[in-house]
């Protein structure tokens, strides 16, 4: 199977500035429009346009084009064709149609931005000296798509049809079964969170088995695919739940006051969410919420050993039999998808990855708060109901 290869520029903060005649002042920053995605020239639907408006009595406007690239962008040297226009968006031609000779239309100012291989993002000014007033139209597009083809499950060849080291379909379906299933091994921990009255983190936990199990049935080469959204959505619910799943278990540990908890959780996931938004795969996504979370758990860990006069938690047990087997089977998972993890083993490391995440949660999930019945219900059956103790206080684990 083979689909188009697209990769992607942002066309960032395009700017324009205006010098006035009358007093000769000049007005930074006067438009700005919001960041658009660009991608190759297929169709119309691949231009992206820009709106701004000079106002009267301008001199001289100045557009401040900034290009970023796409993470993961390597495709070489890259142009990108700007056309400006007031009064209406420009007539643009990336595939060299051949008009009518009666076809009229207003000419508009083009402008190329290059932007090298070795280059994350390019800036670029362009100056229009006595512009007309009103409304001013800019239209940006990549060069036209060249129709290559990406190559996916193991087809070769120009026209994809070498099946020598094409994946079998019995292994395509065993590659998304193991992916998928294997994060029904977060139902444990859902159910571990809910009976201990933990239903904040039964619910990241839900999220998180959701997007990741469909994210990986989308994310397969091949026709053992299944697509319930669209694929950048499913991408960035399975990293920010992946992230949040360990910032919530690692908070929870540190048996904070409720109020103080909460607070660390959301503005801990909104942080994490602005920073997926911005670098989906970057290494500090992951490793400063963990580092984070961790300086928290140890903060408070340490101020009621010391409080005590005792190590904290208190029991042997809870060393033994919960907080090891929970740490080395987290460590496990980080060295399977460290160390281990390749594009030819991906679907079973990535699955073990899985496997040792959602075992070491069982594990490491504090027990049930003190005067918290099982599923945090309030006893109303047979007539009573119990009555919690809303004193915050330090646990002790046992």
């Amino acid at each position: 199977m083979a689909g188009t290869t697209v990769k992607w520029f942002w066309l960032w903060n395009a700017a324009a500035c205006c010098c006035l005649a009358d007093d000769v002042s000049y007005v930074s920053g006067f438009y700005s429009n919001t960041p658009q995605r660009l991608s190759k020239y297929s169709w119309f639907g691949n231009a992206r346009l820009f709106r701004f408006r000079v106002p009267e009595e301008a001199e001289l406007v100045r557009w401040s084009l900034t290009v970023l690239r796409g993470s993961g962008f390597s495709c070489g040297d890259q142009n990108i064709t700007v056309h400006f226009r007031a009064g209406a968006p420009p007539v643009i031609n990336p595939i060299n149609t051949a008009f009518p000779n009666s076809t009229a239309f207003s000419p508009a100012f083009n402008l190329t931005l290059s932007v090298r291989n070795d280059q994350a993002f390019s800036v670029t000014l362009f100056n229009l000296t006595q512009p007309e007033a009103g409304d001013w139209f800019l239209a940006a597009h990549l060069p036209k798509d060249d129709g290559r083809i990406e190559q996916q499950a193991g087809w070769l060849g120009w026209s994809c049809s070498d099946g020598s080291s094409a994946l079998s379909f019995s292994r395509q379906l065993a590659a998304v079964l193991l992916l998928t299933l294997s994060n029904l091994l977060f139902i444990p921990p859902i159910a571990v969170a809910l009976y201990r009255g933990y239903h904040a983190e039964a619910i990241v936990y839900l999220f998180t088995m959701f997007f990741s199990t469909f994210y990986h049935a989308c994310d397969q080469p091949g026709v053992t695919v299944l697509c319930i959204m669209d694929y950048d959505t499913l991408q960035f619910c399975d990293f920010l739940g992946s992230v949040v799943a360990v910032w919530v278990t690692i908070v929870c540990m540190a048996r904070l006051r409720h109020i103080l908890k909460y607070v660390f959780f959301l503005g801990g996931t909104l942080v994490i969410a602005m920073a997926m938004q911005l670098d989906r795969r970057g290494l500090w996504n992951l490793l400063g919420p963990v580092l984070f979370a961790l300086a928290i758990m140890l903060t408070a860990w340490i101020y009621r050993g010391v409080k005590r006069r005792h190590c904290y938690p208190p029991t042997w047990r809870r060393w033994v039999f919960f907080l090891i087997p929970g740490i080395v089977s987290a460590f496990i998972g980080l060295c399977v998808y460290a160390f281990a993890q390749t594009d030819a083993n991906y679907y079973y490391t990535h699955s073990i990855w899985h496997i040792m995440v959602a075992t070491s949660v069982v594990f490491l999930l504090p027990p049930r708060e003190k005067n918290t019945p099982p599923w945090g219900w309030a006893r109303k059956l047979c007539g009573y109901k119990l009555c919690l103790n809303p004193k915050e206080e330090l646990h002790i684990v046992s």
